[in-house]
């Protein structure tokens, strides 16, 4: 059933659909005994995935680079970074994506099993397989939030990624906090954020700030402050989506500079476009050792 559910062994999609929920709703919650049957199964399954986007790797680098050349000729923009690039690439991922859905809808029960897809994730040569995850991680992310509670699971999950697997720890934590979401990160999320940037490290030996990225809008703007010059100091991508971010929720105060409620406590959150500009403008660029231009230039 598991084998069927993933899509190894041929069977029409509604086969497949029968089968996933027989597993899910039948199977699985049956006993212990036969959960981890599942589990074990499940697991089988995503290593045989991981292997065919390893030994498939090489093809679809050569299809997806041929695609591109192809593109730039006739002046096509280039899809999203998620999206597949070539036709290879699109049948590979159509093969590896059901295992993926099916170990992380098993994940969402049994959150330890995230370190399973992290780790197949981030194997050199997967990158097929990494995309299928990045793709799904919103679904897994939102579902394991609500069952176990967002700082929860995110503190679960951090302790679980090696350091080879930030990747896909990174975009688990950025998928917690989503666009749609109306109101701020929560403070315990917050909390949770904090604590995993001070446990790991960047290149330099400092608390890496990309793992407080999504919830930057809940923060206090007294407190990004302080973060700014690591911002700045960081990629092209990490700035502008900090930027980005820390406007996100403001709604209509997003273009204008607001004053503290009461001068005597900070309790602004977030960081609007307006507010951003004047920080930056007065950052100590020579201080932090980079040149002024260079968030001029982002």
């Amino acid at each position: 059933a598991v084998a069927i559910a993933s899509g190894r062994l041929p069977a029409s999609a509604q086969i497949e659909d029968k089968a996933l929920k027989l597993v899910m709703n039948v199977i699985f919650p049956k006993n212990v005994d036969c959960a981890d049957k599942v589990i074990t199964s499940a697991a089988k399954e995503l290593e045989f995935a991981t292997r065919f986007a390893i030994e498939n790797h090489e093809k679809i680098k050569k299809a997806n680079e041929a695609s591109a050349r192809k593109k730039e000729k006739h002046g096509y923009s280039s899809k999203s970074a998620l999206a597949p690039q070539s036709d290879e690439e699109k049948q590979a991922l159509d093969r590896v994506r059901k295992p993926v859905v099916l170990v992380m809808a098993l994940a969402v029960r049994r959150p330890e099993i995230i370190k399973a897809i992290m780790e197949n994730g981030c194997r050199d040569g997967a990158d097929v397989l990494a995309k299928a995850i990045r793709t799904n991680m919103p679904k897994l992310a939102r579902a394991a939030a609500t069952k176990h509670g967002a700082a929860k699971i995110a503190v679960q999950v951090a302790d679980m990624a090696s350091k080879k697997e930030a990747p896909l720890l990174i975009c688990f934590l950025d998928n917690l906090v989503t666009a749609a979401d109306k109101s701020l990160p929560s403070q315990e999320l917050i909390d949770a954020c904090q604590e995993i940037q001070k446990a790991r490290l960047d290149a330099d030996g400092k608390p890496d700030i990309r793992y407080i990225m999504p919830v930057v809008s809940g923060i206090k703007r007294v407190e990004l402050l302080k973060e700014l010059p690591d911002f700045v100091k960081g990629s092209d991508e990490i700035l502008k989506t900090a930027l980005h971010r820390m406007s996100e929720r403001l709604g209509r105060y997003s273009m204008i500079f607001r004053d503290e409620p009461d001068p005597t406590e900070n309790t602004l959150r977030g960081m609007s476009s307006c507010e951003q500009m004047v920080y930056l403008h007065q950052l100590d660029f020579h201080a932090i050792g980079i040149p002024q231009k260079r968030y001029l230039d982002v």
